[in-house]
């Protein structure tokens, strides 16, 4: 299982960050459902690459899903409150209303956590075949 997470976390950081940097200096952030993808492969990223972490230091499984997601929601809360501030107290020229809302901030959770189930999901069949 070790190797899975190495290589999907090889594959899919990069993957994040180019999306994330085109979706910002490209405006790809304006089509219609880009956030969320993007948020989708945030949450995978963020938790295999916790997953490898704790893999490392030989945490049992449950505790590694826990931890996971714990440490996800930590640093969604962060990024939510900075995508805030960054529209609303540093004041942006071509503010996007529709990534302030409550309703932006709950899809990009539900993105984040769906992304990370679907890794959660996938390791827990690959250690039982």
């Amino acid at each position: 299982m070790f190797k899975k997470i190495t290589t999907f976390s090889v594959v899919i950081i990069p993957v994040f960050l180019i999306l994330h940097f085109l979706g910002w200096w490209k405006g790809y952030y304006d089509l219609n459902g880009y956030d969320k993808l993007v948020h989708f492969l945030a949450g995978a990223g963020v938790v295999s690459v916790v997953l490898w972490i704790l893999e490392i230091r030989k945490v049992e499984t449950i505790k590694k899903q826990l931890i996971s997601l714990i440490i996800l929601f930590f640093i969604s809360v962060c990024w939510e409150i900075l995508e805030y501030s960054s529209y609303h107290f540093i004041g942006r020229q071509e503010i996007d209303y529709s990534q302030t809302g409550w309703l932006d901030t709950l899809g990009d959770f539900t993105a984040n956590f769906t992304g990370a189930t679907v890794i959660l999901i996938w390791l827990y069949f690959q250690e039982k075949k």
